[in-house]
């Protein structure tokens, strides 16, 4: 995109941004079939239609990925090998490339859109098992790390999770619904490790986003933990749950200005998922058809041309339209409790990571799932998963992912 030349004229000027590409020149696998040809596809698709922000010595293309220079991202080509350009029948990895990590079910709001499965009550996760897991998925090779919840701002322990479960190869973001994030709070994250904080902001009107998040403050509270998360140094997300009837171009501008006006450095579109509270729903104007699809696809790349706002990330382009599925592909989510599924919006359990080896867990997994999926396996798999005790048991995940194996390859463009 045009508006990216002032940044590509800065990283060219970066002498640590030049070691870093050397660096990912020797991490890229050498081929004699035209590596260079598939590395320069690559990057034209990963950077179609993003708008690139430095940030901390390092620059935010896309950030369902690890910052350009940093060293979670040779982490996250390292661990594909030659699977970087999708070439293969079967997209076999070591570790899932970008993880959620579910670090409690408890929430103190009540959004219409929850996507957590498990009932509360449940024994969930304590600090030195997180520790123990996020360590060993780092030495497995993951990169990408989202802390979700529940709201994982009513642990306590966060900071002890952030410090000592993850290091430099690992990118990650908080997600939080805003309700308690101080200001002394988000500095705290900070001096921890976490490189973002997210915070849920679903429309410019109040009364919509307060509906939404089932908290008539929830409004307020969103737009002060934006503030807050910008004034601790953190990279600033917003992010909103954008049904199909929400899909109007002058109101997410309007949207998109606003969190602007707080701090946010980039803001989410995030696309109505058939799970949690709306597995089975069959309400008007929530889910998305081809047509909004494009219309998501193009409203990315007209905020991004645009300073007046923020970077706008849109998850039907930037995630599927780009990459296809890769839930159990390089992409999986952790409950509360230790299930490990292949997405957050998946609830099929392959093996809980306290009572089984994790990388028996994981290659049972990817040899399940197979190749990605060309648009949202959550989808396809809702009518199969509804009235079930959820998540499912491991056999049972197992039969359903091989009755849904894609067979075809999946290249890049």
């Amino acid at each position: 995109m045009l508006s990216n030349i002032p940044t590509y004229f800065r990283m060219l000027k970066d002498s640590r941004f030049r070691l870093f590409l050397k660096k990912l020149q020797d991490a890229v696998p050498s081929s004699r079939n035209g590596s260079k040809g598939k590395t320069l596809g690559l990057v034209k698709l990963f950077l179609a239609g993003e708008r690139i922000l430095p940030f901390e010595g390092n620059y935010v293309a896309i950030s369902l990925l690890p910052p350009l220079g940093s060293a979670s991202f040779l982490q996250f080509v390292r661990t594909q090998g030659e699977n970087v350009f999708a070439d293969g029948s079967r997209v076999r990895m070591p570790a899932p490339i970008s993880l959620s990590l579910a670090m409690t079910n408890r929430c103190n709001y009540n959004c219409l859109h929850c996507g957590v499965n498990l009932p509360s009550g449940v024994r969930e996760m304590t600090a030195s098992e997180w520790v123990r897991t996020t360590r060993t998925l780092l030495e497995m090779g993951s990169a990408y790390f989202a802390l979700t919840g529940g709201e994982p701002l009513t642990r306590g322990d966060m900071e002890e999770i952030v410090r000592d479960g993850f290091d430099e190869r690992a990118t990650t973001i908080l997600f939080s619904n805003g309700k308690v994030l101080t200001r002394e709070r988000a500095r705290s994250l900070k001096r921890a490790g976490l490189f973002g904080l997210c915070v849920s902001l679903d429309s410019a009107d109040p009364e919509v986003h307060n509906r939404m998040r089932g908290n008539a403050s929830a409004f307020e509270h969103a737009l002060t933990a934006i503030a807050n998360t910008r004034a601790s140094g953190l990279y600033t997300l917003a992010q909103a749950v954008v049904y199909k009837n929400q899909l109007d171009r002058k109101k997410l501008f309007r949207l998109f200005k606003l969190a602007r006006s707080q701090g946010a450095h980039e803001f989410r579109i995030m696309k109505p998922a058939r799970a949690g509270t709306l597995i089975s729903s069959q309400e008007e104007g929530i889910f998305y058809d081809e047509a909004d699809d494009e219309f998501a696809r193009r409203l990315q790349y007209q905020a991004n041309r645009r300073w007046d706002m923020p970077k706008v990330t849109v998850f039907p382009f930037s995630e599927i339209g780009k990459f296809n599925c890769n839930a159990g592909v390089r992409h999986s989510y952790i409950t509360a409790k230790g299930d490990w599924t292949p997405c957050d919006f998946i609830p099929m359990s392959f093996g809980n990571v306290l009572e089984e080896d994790m990388r028996t867990i994981w290659r049972r997994m990817n040899d399940a799932v197979g190749v990605p999926k060309k648009k949202c396996w959550s989808a396809d798999l809702a009518e199969h998963l509804c009235g079930k005790c959820l998540p499912l048991e491991p056999e049972a995940s197992a039969k359903i992912a091989c009755e849904f194996r894609e067979r075809e390859l999946v290249r890049i463009k």
